[in-house]
């Protein structure tokens, strides 16, 4: 068994020692992007259901739940890393998935008990569309709490250790990383996405124009001189 470990190791450390690893705070901003992605796209179904039928709409509300929670999975990892702004950034993101999930559940919920009492809803209108107001106003809160913790996620790219010598302008991670974000960020959202925010924009898409506006910025990379 040495005998085959041993001429691996050798490959690893002598022969390919320019191999760089993707850094935590690359990881962490990529899955925010990837989580935001899926988010748009579980939108953007969902708004094709909302003039059709019952069980077409009621569908397109529990697929799109099943789309937030795979967000929130794709956040999961982060929410135990030894970096305090990914760490709590994470569990944030995560919190807000699994909020605007149980949301979702609860106006499911709330149609199926309409369905089944409708002699009830026409003769209550004003309790049930004030339950459903509520219901929706919930999501919205929910929605609009992205675009600040995804201005706070983007601080993690900030080089703490030169911020902490006075040396400011540096992020952590390389030019090829802060690239890489940005054609992943313009994949999910189009290339015509702003820079920065807009009036009339959807949290989603106002948390993906904070990301780009961050990366736009004249910052000095990892690798720079």
């Amino acid at each position: 068994m040495n005998k085959r470990i041993l001429p691996l190791l050798f490959i690893v450390f002598t022969i390919v020692p320019n191999i760089v690893f993707a850094t935590e705070p690359y990881e962490y901003l990529s899955d925010v992007i990837e989580s935001l992605g899926i988010c748009k796209i579980a939108e953007g179904r969902i708004k094709e259901t909302d003039q059709q039928d019952n069980y077409s709409f009621m569908k397109g509300l529990r697929v799109f739940a099943n789309e937030i929670n795979r967000a929130k999975l794709t956040i999961e990892r982060h929410t135990n890393s030894k970096n305090d702004l990914i760490r709590e950034g994470a569990r944030t993101y995560y919190n807000i998935y699994r909020a605007i999930v149980a949301n979702k559940e609860e106006y499911l919920s709330f149609l199926e008990e309409k369905l089944n009492n409708p002699a009830d809803a026409a003769s209550k209108q004003g309790t049930w569309l004030r339950r459903e107001s509520e219901i929706g106003a919930k999501n919205e809160a929910l929605w609009r709490m992205l675009i600040e913790t995804t201005a706070a996620a983007t601080s993690s790219l900030l080089d703490m250790n030169r911020l902490k010598m006075g040396k400011t302008g540096y992020i952590s991670i390389t030019k090829k990383e802060k690239d890489s974000l940005t054609s992943k960020l313009k994949s999910k959202f189009g290339n015509d996405l702003p820079i920065g925010l807009k009036a009339g924009q959807y949290p989603i898409d106002a948390s993906a124009s904070t990301i780009l506006e961050f990366l736009s910025d004249a910052w000095k990379t990892s690798d720079s001189k």
